[in-house]
């Protein structure tokens, strides 16, 4: 499938600097690490989460989990993992599961994890299983512009 279509508008619209990093079609974020010969650490991972407000994504490293509770007590808001409907609509051209850490450019804001902040170098998927894209970790806050940053995660 390659980047999807909106990521890719997005990326060059903001004439971002960036890179597309192929590697063994792989569903897991630390078998997608592995084969793509990174740390997992560096590696975002996105989970959409519906609050009150709407739908929002979260950004926190491959090894680290959402804390819903911490996030929910940051914000002010009742949170939930979204619906895989939810995440198939809001990314309709993103294979299943494989969710950009791009949010801005679907239109969804983001929370950044304190993890990912001021990072060297930044990886996430670029809407399916095959490709990551990778940039600066001041590219990729410039692209998404992070309503919040707080430690809402803990490593797994």
């Amino acid at each position: 499938m390659g980047m999807a279509i909106t990521l890719k508008q997005y990326l060059n619209l903001e004439d971002a600097d960036f890179s597309v990093i192929p590697h063994r079609r792989r569903l897991s974020s630390s078998e997608i690490a592995e084969a793509a010969h990174i740390s997992g650490d560096d590696l975002a991972k996105a989970v959409l989460v519906r609050a009150d407000e709407g739908l929002m994504l979260v950004v926190v490293p491959s090894t680290h989990m959402v804390d819903l509770a911490e996030l929910s007590h940051m914000t002010g808001q009742r949170l939930g993992l979204a619906t895989e409907t939810e995440v198939a609509d809001t990314f309709a051209d993103c294979d299943q599961g494989a969710i950009p850490a791009c949010g801005t450019a679907y239109g969804i804001k983001v929370l950044l994890d304190a993890a990912l902040r001021n990072h060297g170098d930044i990886y996430f998927e670029a809407g399916d299983h095959e490709h990551l894209v990778h940039m600066s970790g001041t590219e990729f806050e410039r692209l998404i512009h992070p309503e919040e940053a707080g430690a809402y995660s803990h490593h797994r």
